[in-house]
């Protein structure tokens, strides 16, 4: 097990965010999430923080003392896109990390990994 000391879940109340924290709490992390709108109820030693995973200025907060985030924010609803893309560029900036010029939105569950989705001719997936 990775020893971590604090993990910042964004998403934490849609479907891959909400298996992950509990699983989180049960390996000893400190877990902290990010909500935008809804409330939820997670363990008393969840730490939540209330923001907009597309607002730097949220996420600065949000990010301070972590070691580890977790970006499974996506919406399904008319703001998908901008959610999940908006979200990576202001994730990737409070973590400190450049943004990147564009990006090929995938699952939540892909988009948290960091393994490219490839086809059979080696080229990037279209899925």
């Amino acid at each position: 097990m990775i020893d971590v000391a604090v993990v910042l879940v964004t998403g934490a109340t849609g479907t891959l965010g909400n298996a992950l924290v509990p699983r989180l709490v049960g390996q000893q992390h400190q877990v902290r999430v990010l909500l935008h709108r809804s409330s939820a109820d997670f363990p008393p030693e969840v730490q939540v923080a209330r923001g907009d995973v597309r607002s730097l200025a949220d996420l600065a907060g949000a990010v301070d003392g972590v070691d580890t985030v977790i970006h499974a924010a996506t919406s399904p609803f008319r703001q998908a896109m901008e959610t999940e893309l908006e979200g990576i560029r202001a994730v990737l900036a409070a973590a400190g990390r450049p943004a990147p010029t564009s990006s090929t939105p995938r699952s939540s569950a892909s988009t948290a990994s960091a393994a490219p989705t490839t086809g059979r001719n080696g080229r990037p997936s279209s899925s």
